[in-house]
């Protein structure tokens, strides 16, 4: 059976807007939230089976509990399968107990909201349909390697479709002269034997395709102004 993904990144919620005056600033807070609830919305109208953040959900690791307590409110109203979050380089995944992710763990049920910080598959189903998720999530906000070169030596379930969720850049798509941004190379997505990636990091306007040929991966348009 096939299964249907809502796919968002780069929400980047807990952005301060520190240089715009308090009533602009107030409102492109608010904004983001309620492009997130935009986004659940759809993904219940569509009847989506998972809601995918492929990282930077927030826009650092140092929000606000009401901030995280927001968005946890918000992703509680998927009616789906289960919301799958990965950290991005903004919200890097720290073990620590007073950390981001800590704090939003505790707000959450874990089989609904699940966030993947290690590097190994997880096995999850649509009925008789398996479907593996293979993260590849951010430990740090800078980094010359990418996250995803132990997907290429996982085994493959060839009845299950093998999904990876990674964040960084993809080498000649966006912009990093100083290699700090998790390069992924075209080739090297395409050699992990995954059926697609579902990535984050680049700030796509509106996601193209020319339909000639499947890319193996996927960026999300970005759902409200960076500025």
């Amino acid at each position: 059976m096939g299964i249907r993904i809502i796919h968002t990144a780069d929400n980047h919620i807990g952005m301060k807007f520190s240089s715009y005056p308090d009533i602009v600033k107030d409102e492109l807070i608010n904004q983001r939230l309620l492009a997130l609830k935009s986004i659940i919305q759809v993904a219940n109208e569509k009847k989506a089976h998972y809601v995918v953040i492929a990282g930077d959900l927030f826009d650092s690791t140092n929000v606000k509990s009401a901030v995280i307590k927001s968005v946890v409110a918000i992703l509680k109203e998927f009616s789906g399968e289960a919301v799958i979050v990965v950290p991005g380089n903004h919200d890097f995944y720290e073990e620590s107990t007073d950390s981001l992710w800590s704090k939003f763990k505790k707000e959450v049920d874990s089989r609904k909201i699940i966030v993947l910080s290690d590097y190994k598959a997880i096995d999850l189903s649509v009925g008789d349909q398996k479907v593996i998720f293979f993260p590849c999530c951010c430990k740090s906000m800078h980094s010359a390697e990418n996250m995803i070169e132990w997907v290429q030596d996982s085994v493959k379930d060839t009845s299950a479709i093998n999904i990876g969720i990674a964040h960084g850049n993809v080498t000649g798509l966006g912009l990093d002269d100083v290699d700090r941004y998790f390069n992924m190379d075209i080739t090297e997505l395409k050699d992990a034997g995954l059926d697609f990636w579902l990535l984050g990091h680049i700030h796509v306007p509106f996601p193209k395709t020319n339909g000639s040929e499947n890319p193996n991966f996927f960026f999300s348009g970005t759902h409200v102004p960076d500025g």
